[in-house]
């Protein structure tokens, strides 16, 4: 089914040094199909999709 989507977010990046990389990023996804999806025969479908996010991450650089 053609769609399309939009996702906005804000990434915080913490760090004692510069090989080393500590974040988290937080934001939103919305999907929006052209007609309703049907996931599930029996419940309530629609063709707009939010989301929220929280995404951590550790981890060294090169």
């Amino acid at each position: 089914m053609p769609g399309g989507h939009l996702k906005a977010a804000l990434t915080f990046e913490f760090g004692n040094a510069k090989s080393s990389v500590v974040g988290i990023e937080v934001g939103v996804l919305m999907e929006v199909f052209a007609k309703e999806i049907e996931l599930m025969p029996n419940a309530e479908n629609s063709a707009f999709y939010p989301n929220a996010f929280i995404t951590f991450y550790y981890g060294s650089q090169r």
